[in-house]
Parts: structure tokens; sequence; C-alpha cells
């Protein structure tokens, strides 16, 4: 085994790696008891990111710093191997114990999808990890699968979160089962005479979504997020243009219905021929037209402005991303008139300009020239329209 013993401030954090063995745990056992002499009254940290196993010896051991130590001893980064001994050994019930995230790679991983704030991977186990950009914060990433476990309870088909990983590389990702299963997308593309279909049915998931009350629970507001974006996307714009954008922003109606936040079929995936979302870290609350901007984004703007980028972003064919966005909103609004239905059609382009506006915040991954194309849309087909915007929303 490896270990190390450093201090910083009040704080003593002992490193180990490796197997604690009956004969690896006398030398620890007396560079530690050294330690203790020297600082009996500081805070301890054990930190077991990469201990692979502890023996009998070694928990021995646990229980005799235990008594050595005036202040609580934390353990913490407790990989599973380790945290079964300490669960079937009642070592838990001694310390506080924090459990470490497992560690994987994508490497050799088939990519599934890409989305703003990360990639979508098919493990080799039959699940799927949405692996975070560099730099996104922890609290963000577990926060993704908090929300993921808020939504499954409302009984709304979603992938069941697991665990959250660290990526070799030095990123983060949350790990999802998804038993067997492939994307709305390629199935599509699998099973193109089956189209009519499987839109159906992501129809018909759309509106269950939108019929589900987010009244109370512990998801943000579709506006809040909104806002956020915008204000990381400020730099992009003048005041009286940002000024122009958020005044579409609150003119929007406030509901409670749930919001996935960027339905499109490459983030459906067909389980035992059930539709079950993923890519859930902007599900929030608010009105459906944060759906239908986000929707019509990549499935009536985008594949105009890029149908290149918008079949790489979907993994779908550009004139059946067209066929599905038409038989979305025939199916969505089946009462409408055809008049009324291509009214909505150009409101929703116009809005979904909206989630355009904030691609600097949302679309990190995109090429220079399409973020300028799109701040370029944003200004000349959105900002002069928003007043005949204003109040429009009648559905």
């Amino acid at each position: 085994m490896k270990y190390s013993i450093e201090t910083v401030g009040d704080q003593v954090t002992v490193t180990l790696a490796g197997e604690i063995t009956a004969q690896s745990v006398k030398d620890l056992k007396n560079e530690v008891a050294e330690a203790v002499r020297k600082w009996p009254d500081r805070e301890w940290i054990l930190k077991c990111d990469d201990l692979l196993y502890i023996s009998s010896a070694g928990l021995r051991w646990l229980l005799l710093l235990k008594k050595q130590i005036s202040k609580e001893i934390r353990i913490i980064g407790v990989q599973r191997p380790v945290m079964d001994i300490f669960e079937l050994t009642g070592v838990n019930r001694l310390f506080p114990i924090e459990r470490g995230m497992r560690k994987i790679s994508v490497e050799e991983c088939d990519l599934v999808g890409r989305g703003a704030n990360g990639e979508v991977y098919r493990l080799k186990d039959e699940t799927i990890v949405k692996v975070f950009f560099p730099g996104e914060d922890l609290k963000n990433v577990k926060k993704e699968a908090e929300i993921a476990h808020v939504v499954f309870e409302l009984g709304l088909p979603v992938v069941i979160p697991y665990d959250t990983v660290l990526i070799e590389g030095g990123c983060y990702g949350n790990v999802y089962e998804v038993l067997g299963s492939k994307t709305l997308s390629e199935t599509i593309e699998a099973e193109p005479e089956n189209f009519d279909r499987w839109i159906t049915e992501y129809v018909d998931l759309y509106r269950m979504v939108h019929e589900t009350d987010g009244s109370g629970k512990a998801l943000p507001s579709s506006k809040d997020l909104y806002r956020r974006y915008l204000s990381e996307s400020a730099g992009w714009y003048s005041k009286e243009e940002m000024d122009q954008l958020l005044r579409l922003l609150e003119s929007i109606p406030d509901r409670n219905t749930l919001i996935h936040g960027d339905y499109h079929p490459n983030n459906i995936m067909i389980s035992d021929g059930e539709l079950i979302m993923i890519d859930l870290g902007d599900f929030s609350t608010g009105h459906p037209v944060f759906d239908f901007l986000a929707t019509a984004a990549t499935q009536a703007n985008l594949v105009e402005l890029s149908p290149e980028y918008a079949e790489v972003h979907t993994r779908m064919k550009a004139d059946r991303i067209r066929k599905g966005w038409s038989m979305l909103l025939d199916q969505y609004f089946p009462d409408r008139t055809p008049e009324e239905r291509a009214e909505i059609d150009r409101q929703i382009r116009l809005f979904s300009k909206l989630k355009v506006a904030c691609a600097p915040a949302v679309a990190k991954g995109i090429s220079e020239q399409l973020m300028r194309d799109s701040i370029n849309d944003v200004k000349e087909n959105l900002i002069p329209r928003i007043d005949s915007l204003i109040g429009t929303i009648d559905w």
C-alpha cells in the first residue's frame, strides 16, 4: 500500500492507496502514531479515493486511532468495495463516512449524443453516462441527478440515476440505467417506415410532460434558467438589446407545468418499446412555450440555419427533422385550424430565437462561425420583432 500524511492549518490528512493488509498496516500505524503525538487536537481526515481493500488488522487500527484522537475523524472518498467492508463490520456507524466517486473511462464507448453542457455515452454494462464538459461545478452535476429523482417520482418515464462518477481526464459524469436501449433518433433512422408511429408517441410524451403539475417540487423555474443564461451571454449584446430580450422573457405567461428544456429525438431513448427521457439538466416548471422554443431551436430554426449541424445535434436527416416538427404541431394542436397552427408555428420560431440568444451559455461546443451566425440571427430577426410578440401567446 501507499500512504502520505500532510497538514494544512488545523487539519491532518492521511491519504491511503492500495491495500491495507496485516503486514502493510504496521508502518502506517507507527507513522500515524507519531503524527498523533505531534497533533493530537487537530481534525483528522482519512482520504480513501484510491484505497482498494482494508483487512481486519486495518479495521482494528481505525478503532485504535479513534481512541487516540480527541476530535472527530472523517473518512472520505470511500469506494464501493471498501464501503461494503465498512458496512458489513459496522465501522460505518463509528465514523462519519463519505462515499467516493468511482472512476470510469469512456474512451472506447459509443457517443449517443451531445448537448449544451456535456456528452452522453453508452457504457458496456447497458447503462449510459452523461459526461459534463470540463470545469462544470460538481454541485450542478449532482443537481441534475437529483432532478431525475424528482421527475421519476412524479411518474414520468426518465432515466434512473445510479451514481455520480469521475471520468478519466478530470470531468464529472452521471450514470443512468437504460437497459438495451437506442435513442429515438437512431430508431427512426433505422426504421424510416415507422416514422409516423414514433413521432406520434414522441408527441404523446411531450403532452404528458406538459400535463404534469410541478408545483412544490424541487425544480427551478424556466424563467430563472433563462435569466441566468441571458446573464452569461450578456457580453454579446448591448445593454439595450439585453433589456429587450429580458422584456420578452418576462412577458411569457407563468405556469407550473413541467418543462424538459431540450426535448428532441436524440434526448429520448427507447427501452423495451417505451420512450425514456434523458438529458434532464434543464428540467423546470413554466409555460409549455419554453419547451417548444427549445425544440424549435433545433428542429425548426437550426435546421434552416445549418442543416449539417442540426443533423449532428439531433442525429436525424434534415428532411425528417422538418417533417417531425410539422407533425408535432399538427398533433399537439389538433383543434386549431391550419391557419392558426401556421401562426403558432411563426410565434414559436421567433420565440425560439430566445434560446438561440443564449447560445454563448448553452451551446459552448459549436463553432465560432455558427456562434456568430446565431447571435446575428437574434439581432436581425428577433430583437426588431419583440414588440409584435409581447402578449401573443394564447395557448
